[in-house]
């Protein structure tokens, strides 16, 4: 009788590390440059804009602030401090996952773009 319990318990406790296992693996296993979820989902909540544009004429660099997501270069992107050279890469390559932006607040859904680079960059952004 004894022994039963304890092989059951055994059993219990291998399939629940069998189970956290497989949610580690799906955790981890999110694409490397986007979160979670589609571009339909998101489109669906992206009609809000929070921040106004802001104007602002940079004569070292040549660039006209905000700047379009969905024409920018990856030299526009860069030229906005707070978005280095991969950010600006990712948030390109997000563009093309999309096809377009329809909210700035999109790029919040890129890995490696948290809320505050994203209170910080988004006055200079626009689509």
């Amino acid at each position: 009788m004894k022994s039963d319990k304890r092989q059951t318990m055994i059993l219990i406790g291998v399939a629940l590390i069998a189970v956290a296992g497989v949610l580690l693996y799906v955790a981890l296993s999110q694409p490397a440059v986007y979160e979670s979820g589609s571009a339909a989902s998101y489109s669906q909540n992206s009609n809000q804009s929070t921040t106004a544009p802001v104007s602002v004429v940079v004569t070292e660099r040549d660039y006209v602030y905000p700047i379009d997501l969905n024409t920018a270069t990856l030299d526009e992107l860069m030229s906005i401090e707070g978005l280095g050279e991969a950010r600006a890469s990712a948030i390109l390559e997000y563009r093309d996952y999309l096809g377009a932006y329809t909210d700035v607040s999109q790029i919040m859904n890129i890995k490696g773009i948290s809320e505050t680079i994203y209170d910080e960059v988004a006055p200079y952004l626009t689509v």
